[in-house]
């Protein structure tokens, strides 16, 4: 096998283990999982170690030789990845450590004791599955180094980050210190935000999603192999290039003056402070006066932060008399049931979920969409669990209704119904997903619109289109009746 297509490399192993895990506490509580995930086979191997030489011989035979049985259905030879935060030893039980194995549950979240590196990943937007071309690497090896210029130009130490070839694209690996806890995801999440928005292109995007930590990365030194080695998209090992002699730790400071950078609707407001919320006195007073709660009158709120606050009876237990509805000076309401056996059995999801039960209708809560703001709101999309008639689906682009239309009673006819209906404001990108018009621009769809759109339109079929497959076939002979059973029996499967 020539050097350039030899899938490991143990030396470069070594180095990025030496790199990456320095501080791991090794034998004190911490360890690192090993991961090679192949998605066809629904098969995940793994192992958790707290031993780098055995480490970084179990990543090189991995990237060698796979795992499991030759030949088999369960063999899999795909790229090997290592979680970039420290593990909770804990998990060294789950199996031998040290070793690989099949696994069922990899590290999640709450494995992770701390967070020690933000990794960046800049990738060149392609279709999945494929390796990149030479020619979209060095796209992404300019956004690298455009990413490291800008965290210089914000004042961060050239020595607080790595950086190197991930085999598609660039990585840049910068040293935090942070807890793992909601905060420090919220902050990283935030840093990607803004770096995305600082020096991502339209064709190499700065990965928005690896903020979790649990995150599992690229094992330096073996070879990145996506779809088929080809003249046009080769493949190329990953590999540690950028190497401070002492790696040192990102002030958190220069973390929050990044992530302030990042696109927010209130960017002003200070970091880890929730958003100001729509809820005022007035507003919140009206709201208790159309729930069917028994509530007492307003009061002075009891606690720093607290505006104001309404007691009545719980509405799990009755019997409690002191539940408290509380405004809070951040603009946003609480309910509680002081009692211990009430505890996570109210909140305020649970009080609106209520209300809205025993009225009977919905509320129309202030800082949320409305019907007219909203081009996607009733249009038996988010209605589509109830027993009511679904409206008519009106396109964005034309504002008129639908007319019902015959389509063959097949998955490509679900699809046709599905563009008929929905065609002017879905829209599927082969890259990202689909996007939905939100009456301004296109938009991701994060909120399963096109679930709902599916939902509807399939719940449409008897009533718009049984009628026009019938048409024409009214006799009494048995041929027709026949007919008619078959399908009705087709629409209504």
């Amino acid at each position: 096998m020539s050097e350039e297509l030899k899938r490991y490399d143990l030396p470069e192993i070594r180095k990025a283990i030496a790199v990456l895990f320095a501080d791991v506490k090794f034998g004190a509580g911490e360890c690192v999982e090993v991961r090679v995930p192949d998605k066809k086979k629904h098969l995940v191997a793994a192992g958790w170690f707290d031993d780098v030489e055995a480490l970084a011989k179990a990543v090189a035979v991995l990237a060698r030789d796979g795992f499991g049985q030759p030949g088999s259905y369960r063999h899999i030879h795909e790229n090997a990845y290592w979680t970039c935060n420290p593990v909770h030893d804990a998990l060294l039980s789950r199996q031998t450590k040290n070793t690989i194995d099949f696994v069922a549950d990899a590290s999640s979240d709450n494995n992770i004791t701390r967070r020690l590196w933000l990794p960046i990943d800049i990738d060149p937007l392609r279709p999945s599955g494929v390796s990149a071309t030479r020619d979209e690497r060095k796209l992404a090896l300019d956004v690298a180094n455009n990413t490291v210029a800008k965290l210089v130009e914000l004042g961060f130490p050239e020595s607080c980050f790595v950086g190197g070839n991930s085999g598609n694209g660039y990585h840049v690996v910068i040293r935090v210190d942070l807890p793992n806890d909601n905060e420090s995801r919220d902050l990283l999440k935030r840093c990607l935000a803004a770096l995305q928005g600082l020096v991502g292109t339209g064709k190499v995007e700065i990965d928005p999603k690896v903020y979790n930590a649990a995150r599992i990365i690229k094992c330096y030194g073996t070879l990145s192999c996506k779809g088929i080695n080809t003249e046009d998209r080769p493949w190329f090992r990953s590999k540690l290039t950028i190497v401070p002699d002492q790696v040192t730790v990102c002030p958190k400071e220069l973390l929050e003056k990044l992530a302030a950078l990042s696109p927010d609707k209130n960017p002003k407001r200070d970091l880890g402070r929730r958003r100001q919320g729509p809820w005022t006195l007035d507003n919140t007073q009206t709201y208790v006066e159309w729930t069917p709660w028994d509530a007492g009158d307003q009061q002075a709120g009891g606690k720093p932060g607290e505006t104001a606050k309404w007691v009545g009876p719980c509405i799990n237990d009755d019997s409690h008399k002191d539940a408290a509805l509380i405004l809070h000076d951040d603009g946003w309401w609480s309910f509680t049931c002081f009692h211990a056996s009430c505890a996570g059995a109210v909140n305020h999801r649970t009080f609106m979920a209520w209300a809205e039960e025993e009225q009977g209708e919905k509320y129309p809560y202030p800082g949320r969409r409305t019907d007219t703001e909203d081009p996607m709101a009733g249009w038996g999309i988010d209605d589509v669990e109830g027993e009511g008639d679904l409206p008519t689906a009106v396109p964005a682009a034309t504002g008129k209704p639908v007319e019902p239309k015959k389509f063959n009673l097949t998955d490509a006819g679900n699809g046709e119904r599905l563009t008929h209906r929905w065609g002017n404001v879905l829209r599927y990108c082969t890259e990202r997903g689909w996007y939905y018009w939100s009456g301004k621009h296109w938009q991701l769809d994060k909120v399963e619109k096109v679930n709902k759109a599916a939902l509807a339109t399939v719940r449409r079929i008897v009533q718009d289109e049984l009628p026009l497959h019938l048409e024409g076939i009214d006799g009494d002979d048995e041929e027709s009746k026949k007919l008619r059973d078959k399908i009705t029996g087709d629409v209504m499967w």
